[in-house]
Parts: structure tokens; C-alpha cells; sequence
């Protein structure tokens, strides 16, 4: 199982501890939209089409402190840059909010306004990287490895009891299932059948191109109640997976036959919404093909309605017919069952009848390439596997997806913040000691000080007589580290103190105390 995504990065600039206040912020990932290259409602995307990139939207609500706002980021991301180890990174902005500095530190320090900016950020690397492309990068790229991919098993543990989860066209095992099956290209359908060059190869792409970037790297568990799904939750980032009618990083079941021959198949994908358009915009003549087909009142591509996903699956006629080509040529109905879409990636199930109540399955996905030593076209079980991230620059430090609603980000402080630690009071003194009425400290018949010096930035001092009797107290702030306060001598009846020796005691809020002597002399006849 593959790690939570490592995509999003926090901070806080400038970070200056002593300056902040008490605050909240936080923004929550709440959905993510594909959008058609050219019609991007902000602008961001470039007009026109690009068969390897695609737009999209990302909404987040964001809570300043219990106010929430909702904000839409929108990205132009390349589903394909290089088939090398190299893989392009995009940035992404998602939270960018001003924190004022606490109002009474900036005064201490006199400063007269100040803040500090929280932000949280996301990169994405190409799409063809993720386990829902594995027949392009893994499959196709360099020798022809016929293992790896997304893949399904029962319960929360996957076991080795069924072979190899994910050789060929298999996508795992599932026991109240006859077949788990998904359009991945450049694949062999067995060891029987080398990897043929008219598979369709390109057309199954069109699908990925324009929706793969919604894919993620996680364990997601689906739980069946009630003829459905009673719950879907990513184990991998704690959130649930939601429902929707329309292709996002979400999951619902195909039941609609889109092209019209009569079953489901791997092209019916094709008409989801907005995948219709996302295919038109980023196909370009490759998935010109993947349009076709003997639809009602369908003569050219740009004629095809979209279809919806539904959140209760009903068995019908399915194909795991992969050798179609050129529209919908050659595909046969092969059992019954239901098509699955799940966060960019299809699926189509065929089984006699639901799940019960209770059955737990597992989709494991993941970010990367899986290689083989001794991998050929003929290979049938090749040996010397190695899973390979790929990052910016050949790094090797690879993106898990960022495609991953209900993910909240947050900034908080609890109080506003002051300096602690160990105090070191053993120099704390007094000035001048001994204190004389002649010294220039003396001022004037009614104003007279005596300093304590070298203290931390927060202390209580308490002065004492020899017999132990309270005389005074004086609290000492100073935030900007000044270790120094002035005693003005006088008791707690706003009286002077008579000459003699004292106590004093120190104490930190940190709980470090000290205690000192220091002797008082007055001019003969004063108080």
C-alpha cells in the first residue's frame, strides 16, 4: 500500500513566533472538476486543444476563524510530458491567507502593524505515471512488462493465493466475481496472446488523457449494503470516497449502454460527463474512433450525448471484449454484470448476482512505474520487479496524487505566544547595592529607585524584611528582552522603606526562582 500523498506542503512566512496571535485557519479540498482545454470558465487554460494536458478545477472552502469562504483554483496540468524518468511538476496554490500579528506584541516591540501570510501549496506530475496508465508507461514503455496496474482483492489484507493480482488484463481477484476486467493498453490478454498492434490501443488513451488526472494512490475498501455500496473510504487519507453522476475523483456505477450496441463495454466510458467533451478537445484524430459508433441519431462525434454514473448498480449485458478497435468494431457481449468508474479509472465486473451484505472489497492504486529485469514480449512470469518513483529532474522523490477531496489543511495557535525556557537568575543583582542616600540613584525628597538587573524577559519580585514581612512587589514584561526594573522604594503603604537589609525573591512563570540580599541606607532623620 502506498503512503498518503506527500504533494502538499504548508507554511508561514514571515515566521515569527513572538508576533503571533491567537488564530485559525484552514481550508478544506471539497471537489475537483475536469474541465474541457479552450473553455476553462477563469481563463487559466490556453484556448485550443492538447491531446496530453488537461484543465481542471479545484473548490475549497476556507475558515478564517469560523468565517467560511469558498475559493476555486484552477490548474492546466499535462496527463502526459515524457515516457523518460523525468516528470513535469505543477504547482498549485491552495491556501494563501494574512494573518495579522498580535496587536499587543507589535506594541511592545513598537512596531506599528505587521503580518504574516499562511500558505499551502500542491504539485501534480504527470498523469500517465499513475497505476490507473499503467499500460503506457509500465506496459509500453521500453521492454513489454505484462504485470502491474491497479488491482482488486477481497476483505483489507491482499494475499498471494490467486497468482499474480495484476498480469495481463486481470486487475485482481475478487471471489463473488467471474471477472474483474479494465482497458488497459499495449497489454496482452494471455500467454496465449502476444501483445498484438490493434488493440485499440490509442483509443482506450483518449479516456486517460482527459480523466486520469483525477486518479490517487491509496487503499479505498468498499463495503456492500443494500444492493450498493453502504460506504467507500480511502483507508489511506481517512476521508470517504463520494458518490457522483459525473466523472471527478469519485466513484459510480455504468449501466448505460452510451454507444448503443447493446452492452456494456469500455467505450460506453467514453460518453461520461464531462469526458465527452474532455475527449473531443484532448483527442485529437487518435480518439476520433473512440466517438464512433452506431449510436441513435449519431452521425459524427460532435452529435454524442453524455451519459451519468448511477449510485446503484443493476446487472445487465457486459463485454471484457479488449480487442475492439476503430469505434465499436468487433466487441462481443461476453456476461452480465456492471461498469465501474472510480477517480479516473474504469471497470467493468461480471457476476451472477450482487455481493451480500457485509463483503468487503479493496482497490489498491499507486504513483509510479513498475520495471522488470527480465521482462520480454513473450514473458510470461518475469522475475526482478522493481517499483520506480519518478520525480522532477530524476530525483527519484516521486508525487502521490493531490486529487484527493475532503482533505483539510490548518494553521492554528492556541493563545498568543511569549518567550519561555530555563531562566539563569544567579546574576540577578541589585543596583546599586548597598543603596545610599547620597547616591545619585536618591533623585529628589520623593522620588528615589533602586534597579534590579539581569532578569529574564518575565519575572515576579517579591521583597522582604529580615523577619520574613511582604514590603513589596514588583512585576517585571519586557518582551524584547530588557532585563532590568526599577524599584521606587516604597512599601505597600506608598511609604519609603527604612534603611536595613532585605530579601528579595525571584520567580519566572517557567517556575525558576532565586532569592538575594541587599542593604538599604538612608540620610540620618529621612524615612
Amino acid at each position: 500500500p502506498q503512503p498518503p500523498s506527500n504533494s502538499f506542503t504548508q507554511s508561514f512566512a514571515p515566521l515569527v513566533e513572538r508576533l503571533l496571535p491567537a488564530f485559525s485557519r484552514a481550508a478544506t479540498i471539497d471537489s475537483i472538476v475536469p474541465v474541457s482545454s479552450g473553455v476553462s470558465p477563469t481563463g487559466t487554460c490556453p484556448n485550443g486543444s492538447n491531446p496530453f494536458a488537461t484543465c481542471w478545477q479545484m473548490f475549497v472552502t476556507a475558515d478564517n476563524n469560523g468565517v467560511l469562504t469558498p475559493v476555486v483554483i484552477e490548474s492546466y496540468t499535462p496527463w502526459w510530458s515524457a515516457f523518460g524518468e523525468d516528470a513535469n511538476v505543477t504547482e498549485i496554490g491552495l491556501v494563501n491567507s494574512v494573518v495579522q500579528f498580535d496587536p499587543e506584541a507589535l506594541s511592545q516591540f513598537g512596531i506599528p502593524s505587521g503580518s504574516g501570510t499562511a500558505v499551502a501549496t500542491a504539485a501534480t506530475e504527470q498523469a500517465i505515471d499513475a497505476s490507473v496508465s499503467a499500460g503506457p508507461q509500465s506496459r509500453r514503455f521500453g521492454v513489454r512488462l505484462q504485470h502491474g496496474g491497479s488491482r482488486w482483492f477481497d476483505g483489507t489484507v491482499e494475499t498471494a493465493d490467486f497468482g499474480d493480482p495484476a498480469k495481463y488484463v486481470r486487475v485482481g481477484h475478487l471471489s463473488a466475481v467471474d471477472t474483474v476486467w479494465s482497458p488497459i493498453s499495449h497489454t496482452a490478454i494471455d500467454e496465449n496472446t502476444p501483445v498484438p498492434g490493434d488493440q485499440g490501443d490509442f483509443e482506450k488513451q483518449c479516456f486517460n488523457r482527459g480523466v486520469a488526472l483525477m486518479a490517487r494512490a491509496a487503499d479505498v475498501r468498499f463495503t456492500w449494503g443494500g444492493g450498493t455500496f453502504s460506504e467507500v473510504r480511502d483507508v489511506t487519507h481517512n476521508v470517504d470516497v463520494a458518490f457522483s453522476p459525473k466523472v471527478r475523483p469519485t466513484w459510480g456505477f455504468l449501466t448505460a449502454d452510451a454507444n448503443g450496441n447493446g452492452f456494456i463495454d469500455w467505450q460506453d466510458f467514453n460518453f461520461l460527463d464531462p469526458a465527452l467533451d474532455i475527449i473531443r478537445n484532448v483527442g485529437g484524430g487518435d480518439c476520433d474512433a473512440a466517438l464512433a459508433g452506431p449510436r441513435p441519431n449519431f452521425d459524427t462525434p460532435q452529435t454524442a450525448v453524455s451519459v451519468d454514473l448511477v449510485s446503484t448498480p443493476t446487472l445487465v449485458a457486459t463485454s471484457t471484449d479488449g480487442l475492439g478497435q476503430l469505434g465499436i468494431a468487433g466487441l462481443t457481449a461476453t456476461g452480465m454484470g456492471f461498469g465501474l468508474y472510480l477517480f479516473g479509472e474504469r471497470y467493468i465486473f461480471e457476476m451472477s448476482e450482487l455481493p451480500a451484505d457485509g463483503t468487503v472489497w479493496t482497490h489498491r492504486s499507486y504513483q509510479g512505474r513498475v520495471r522488470s529485469s527480465t521482462a520480454s514480449a513473450s514473458s510470461a512470469d518475469p522475475s526482478g520487479y522493481t517499483f520506480r518513483l519518478i520525480g522532477p529532474a530524476g530525483t527519484g522523490i516521486g508525487l502521490r496524487p493531490p486529487m484527493v477531496p475532503g482533505l483539510s489543511f490548518n494553521f492554528s495557535v492556541s493563545e498568543s505566544t511569549e518567550a519561555v525556557g530555563t531562566s539563569d537568575l544567579s546574576l540577578v543583582h541589585t543596583v546599586p547595592d548597598p543603596y545610599l542616600g547620597t547616591s545619585r540613584f536618591d533623585l529628589s525628597p520623593t522620588n528615589k529607585q533602586l534597579m534590579f538587573v539581569n532578569l529574564p524577559s518575565q519575572a515576579t519580585i517579591r521583597i522582604y524584611s529580615l523577619t520574613g514581612k511582604l514590603v513589596s512587589q514588583v512585576e517585571h514584561n519586557d518582551p524584547t528582552g530588557g532585563g532590568r526594573v526599577v524599584w521606587d522604594m516604597r512599601n505597600r503603604n506608598n511609604q519609603f522603606v527604612a534603611s536595613g537589609v532585605y530579601f528579595f525573591h525571584v520567580l519566572t512563570p517557567g517556575g525558576d526562582e532565586h532569592v538575594g540580599k541587599m542593604t538599604i541606607v538612608n540620610f540620618a532623620g529621612q524615612n
